[in-house]
């Protein structure tokens, strides 16, 4: 017995010897963001840098290898680098040693925004890196390693940008799919899958974070610093790292193969640092391998994810997503979801009419009205690189400082004017008018003092691929006045007096597929009189506010909604919409403290809003409407009569004003006789709808932790929550928010945020800036309600109305309208993109992206391009417009959620 025993240890210290060693790629970066606490500009002084010293470095040392994310920050080293560096960079490039990853513009946040600019920034930086390039520039690894948490629809929309691994971090620390779970389980990379579409992306959570593991911190860093590697020490560092591998990492992953990042926050500014000393550390291990079982390499992402692809080894999937990130027990970072609601409402209007204008740009281009031209190309470059900036996982989330702020702000507005100029050559090219006339889409002055005789022209486009019929308003002076088409048919119209002597001007437009439209409003003679219909306090006992769908009935003291009845489908629920302020941690008192990325209330309950009020009532053929205003916000209900999808729902529309210090301000809608069972849903990036469902459990049990924050989802478009009667309450907004479900009876929307104390690495959230956000709400029978999808981005892509900035300019223009697309494309087919094209050794071209909005399976749709549009030729190509493959066949297929990408050649 005692030789057998022998033997089975003799053979298992041999098959130790000869087992293959855990091979360590070590692969450099550095995490550099496009503002924060810095603006993008002062952190560029760092990162070029970082650029210049590791092109340098790698140029010297072939084994090194690097990788690089931000494109934003690339293009701005490129553009400004000498020839020489540009020389050295591609020599490197062609010998692999570094590797773009992500390749977007920037990192963006996965929580905050939306599948439209999620799928721009990328395209940004995708079509930056391919034409500077080519086959080199493709990126082949997602890098989202900051974001505070990670969503179902960008692993959904990354295997379409041909992406073939994904690397993530902000797992919670604790819980079912949380770092620790998955550490215990060897789950730690798997198949993130999408059980609609059925696509799926290999997926690598990295072991602790993005920074170098503690004592690997050669280069000092705004967290971190160790000491350097020296002959004398390296024997007991090396055995640091290699016991840090063998009892962390390689019992959390499957294979023989370890990814260990070595960087941190703008590291690599003096890349020498960490290059010499982990190459000390390196030789030192490799030297000694068969001691340690251990070899080191360094490596690229695509270089280590290539090495573990194995026919045999079996993967676990993974289907959902990773929110709220809890980073502990006490810090769930659901406040960004709403932190800094004025920059979240820019960042939308960013978005808008950046689509508006690449819209426009193309469709005269189609027309043959207008070439392309590097000053426009570089108007809408404007416009496409602030909002990639913003779209930044520290920016659109509310979480920079003041300064960088500020510097977004600034640059929405200047890409935002940069492309009126191009709408105003469009728009006044595909009307046939004589001349270019420069247009606003902000109310000109002279509308608050029209004379009579003057005529002003008001300009409509609908960007949709779809008819509209829509109610537009617009604040003049006191006139009487007609609105006529080009048949000279006179619109009807609902003016209400405002406080300031001045009159709102309603009326109801269709606006056709890709369409222009342009009215005149004649200022006439007193005694052409207008219906002007007073704003006034109700002495009803019950005020009703009533469409063809709805009626809806008001506390005419109060203002506050008492009951909603959907007369199309013979369902009623009262409903009552409540302002409460939960009342933010904010002295460390209570443990973690409220901050732009953390939600920490101090108490379960919010309170009141206890403001006094003044509530007005109007009333008229276009909509009906009741106004609150308090000392902190306004909010209009209004109920649009006959005007599409606006009547399914009714508006409420805020002006959120300053806050008082250390509020957290939320809407809440309570519905008697309403349960939802504890689910409620928000959409991921408004893309689809994700089931919520609430947990009631406290953190601990020392200190009861009331379910608040960490039941706050985000929501960019759609909400909505679900009774056991079947009714079913739909929200949908126009700007991203938190939303939660504490009851069964309840939705909640967070709207504001202004927390005074220095938390979050000292940035503060002493936010005064006034901010606006409308939600439509409907109340349907669960299963009928239907093209919630095409709502929503109606409601977020409104027809666009345009004045002439002079009205001198508007001398020979006169009404017309124009359809310019020849096809009826049904609700649920949005063409989700239509812009200019411009790829190395393609030339100029139509890129189209045409999206199926049905959430659940359901039959595949088709588009026949030809009926749309002449098609002379058709690539297909994934979402970034890379890489194409030529089709034959014009009828385009779309399952359910798929969207694909074309780039046409179209005949003029």
């Amino acid at each position: 017995m005692r030789s057998v025993s022998y033997l089975v240890i003799l053979i298992a210290v041999v098959a130790l010897a000869f087992a293959a060693p855990i091979k360590v790629h070590v692969v450099p970066h550095s995490h550099c963001d496009p503002g924060w606490i810095k603006t993008f500009e002062e952190y560029f002084t760092d990162v070029q840098h970082i650029l210049s010293s590791v092109t340098e470095n790698l140029y010297a040392h072939p084994e090194r290898k690097f990788i690089w994310a931000e494109t934003s920050f690339f293009h701005r080293w490129w553009t400004s680098t000498t020839a020489e560096l540009q020389s050295k960079f591609k020599t490197i490039l062609d010998r692999g040693q570094i590797e773009f990853v992500n390749g977007g513009w920037v990192m963006h946040d996965e929580a905050v925004t939306t599948f439209g600019a999620d799928i721009t920034q990328t395209t940004l930086g995708h079509q930056y890196l391919a034409n500077l390039f080519g086959e080199k520039g493709r990126v082949r690894v997602g890098w989202s390693i900051d974001p505070f948490g990670l969503s179902q629809a960008t692993a959904a929309m990354n295997k379409d940008f041909g992406y073939d691994y994904y690397v993530i971090n902000r797992a919670s620390w604790d819980g079912p799919g949380s770092r620790r779970d998955r550490r215990a389980k060897q789950e730690m990379e798997f198949l993130w899958k999408d059980e609609v579409t059925d696509k799926s992306i290999f997926t690598h959570l990295l072991y602790e974070h993005y920074g170098t593991f503690n004592g690997f911190h050669f280069e000092p860093t705004l967290f971190e610093y160790s000491p350097p590697v020296t002959s004398e020490n390296v024997h007991e560092r090396a055995q640091v790292f290699v016991d840090l591998i063998k009892n962390k990492f390689k019992p959390a992953y499957r294979t023989n193969h370890i990814l260990f990042p070595l960087g941190d926050d703008m590291n690599y500014q003096n890349s020498s640092i960490n290059f010499n000393n982990m190459t000390m550390l390196m030789d030192h291990v490799n030297a000694n391998k068969d001691q340690y079982g251990i070899e080191c390499v360094y490596s690229t992402l695509s270089e280590y994810f290539d090495s573990i692809q194995s026919p045999t080894q079996q993967w676990p999937t993974f289907s959902g997503e990773f929110f709220p990130y809890m980073e502990d027990e006490f810090k769930a970072w659901t406040g960004y979801y709403t932190s800094r609601p004025a920059l979240k409402d820019h960042a939308r209007i960013g978005e808008r009419t950046a689509r508006t204008t690449e819209t426009l740009y193309t469709l005269a281009n189609m027309a043959n009205v207008m070439s392309h031209e590097p000053t426009r190309y570089q108007h809408l470059f404007s416009l496409r690189s602030a909002n990639g900036l913003v779209q930044h996982h520290d920016a659109i989330t509310g979480t920079e400082a003041e300064g960088a702020l500020q510097d977004y702000h600034e640059r929405l507005r200047k890409g935002i004017q940069e492309n009126l100029i191009v709408d105003s050559e469009a728009i006044s090219k595909l009307l046939g008018w004589n001349s270019i006339k420069m247009l606003t889409k902000q109310e000109p002055s002279y509308l608050r003092k029209l004379d009579q005789g003057d005529v002003v022209p008001i300009i409509l486009f609908n960007s949709l691929a779809w008819d509209r019929t829509q109610i537009i308003s617009m604040v003049t002076n006191r006139i009487s006045f007609q609105v006529t088409d080009q048949q000279n048919t006179t619109y009807p119209t609902q003016v209400t007096p405002l406080e300031d002597d001045s009159i709102e001007i309603s009326l109801r437009v269709k606006v056709p597929a890709l369409g222009l439209k342009s009215l005149l409003l004649r200022v006439v003679n007193p005694t052409t009189h207008n219906q002007h219909l007073n704003q006034e306090a109700s002495t009803e006992p019950i005020k009703t506010l009533s469409n063809e769908n709805y009626n809806i009935l008001i506390d005419p003291h109060s203002g506050g909604l008492i009951m909603v009845h959907n007369k199309l489908r013979d369902v009623s629920s009262k409903l009552d919409v409540q302002l409460r302020n939960y009342i933010p941690n904010t002295d460390g008192a209570h443990g973690q403290q409220s901050n732009p990325y953390i939600f920490r209330n101090i108490q379960q309950e919010a309170v009141p809003l206890n403001e006094q009020t003044s509530v007005k009532f109007a009333s008229g053929p276009m909509y009906d409407q009741v106004t609150i205003k308090s000392q902190t916000l306004t909010q209009r209900m209004r109920l649009h009569k006959k005007s599409g999808s606006e009547s399914n729902y009714f508006e409420l529309a805020y002006r959120l004003g300053t806050l008082q210090p250390s509020t957290e301000l939320i809407a809440r809608f309570k519905s008697q006789n309403f349960d939802n069972e504890g689910t409620w849903q928000t959409d991921s990036n408004a893309w689809r709808s994700v089931q919520r469902k609430r947990t009631n459990e406290p953190h601990r049990e020392e200190e009861k932790l009331w379910p608040v924050a960490n039941n706050y989802y985000p929501m960019q478009y759609v909400a909505s929550m679900k009774s056991t009667n079947k009714n079913e309450f739909t929200f949908l907004s126009n700007s991203s928010r938190g939303c939660a479900s504490l009851s069964n009876d309840a939705i909640e929307l967070m709207l504001h945020r202004r927390i005074t104390n220095l938390t979050g690495l000292n940035i503060p959230l002493d936010d005064k800036a006034v901010s606006y956000m409308s939600l439509r709400v409907k109340l349907d029978v669960a299963e009928k309600s239907n093209n919630v999808q095409a709502d929503a981005i109606e409601h977020n892509f409104p027809v666009e109305m345009y004045f002439v900035e002079d009205l001198k300019q508007a001398v020979g223009v006169t009404a017309r309208e124009i359809s310019l697309i020849k096809c009826n494309v049904p609700r649920n087919v949005h063409l989700q993109s239509l812009e200019p094209h411009v790829l190395r050794n393609v030339g100029e071209r139509t890129l189209m992206r045409w999206r199926n909005l049905d959430e659940h399976k359901s039959s595949p749709v088709d588009v026949q391009l030809d009926d749309c549009f002449n098609v002379k030729e058709l690539y297909e190509t994934g979402l970034s417009g890379i890489n194409l493959s030529k089709q034959e066949q014009r009828k385009v297929t779309l399952a359910t959620s798929q969207t694909r990408t074309f780039i046409a050649n179209i005949e003029k």
